[in-house]
């Protein structure tokens, strides 16, 4: 029996991509620096409207699960901290990026130190953790099961967000503002 060898396959990339990578890189790199200078770290629930802003405005160095979740499935190292989590007690069926997370949190609780093998430079023990509920359930809670291994305040912030209609009633985005304004 022959058994032909597969070609590798070149992935194709815009030439776009390499200066986000960059940019990326660059975030965890800095946000391990700054743990290492005894500078704050936090870890951020994407969002696009504030609370991140204003934690860099103070000097802390902010980082992303949800992104890091897509690098390790990337960099191959996902297995491991999904392994972790499903070994925690956590559902298979809870969103892989919350399990990757909750399972790099646990190594991370374990060790003390950025486990081995964590893609980007890794993600430095918080020292505020920002979370949000919108967009998806699993957001609020993911954030507040990470409190079983690190030791940090959670701030949860929550956005406006109207539908076309709603958006379309008269003091809506007034509201929205006094809305924003107070949870900042």
């Amino acid at each position: 029996m022959v058994i032909e060898e597969k070609k590798k396959k070149s992935i194709n990339r815009l030439k776009t991509m390499y200066p986000l990578r960059a940019l990326v890189d660059g975030m965890y790199e800095k946000a391990v620096e700054a743990s290492n200078e005894g500078k704050p770290v936090a870890w951020c629930m994407v969002n696009w409207w504030g609370g991140d802003i204003l934690l860099r405005a103070m000097d802390v160095a902010c980082v992303y699960p949800e992104d890091y979740g897509a690098a390790c499935a990337a960099f191959g190292a996902a297995p491991n901290y999904l392994a972790r989590s499903d070994a925690d007690g956590f559902p298979t069926h809870l969103c892989g990026y919350a399990r990757n997370c909750l399972g790099y949190a646990s190594y991370l609780k374990e060790l003390g130190v950025i486990p081995p093998g964590a893609p980007m430079a890794g993600m430095p023990k918080p020292d505020i953790i920002l979370g949000s509920g919108y967009f998806c359930d699993t957001r609020f809670k993911w954030f507040q099961a990470m409190g079983r291994y690190l030791d940090a305040p959670m701030w949860v912030l929550e956005m406006p967000h109207p539908g076309v209609n709603e958006n379309r009633l008269p003091g809506s985005k007034e509201h929205d503002i006094h809305f924003l304004v107070n949870e900042l």
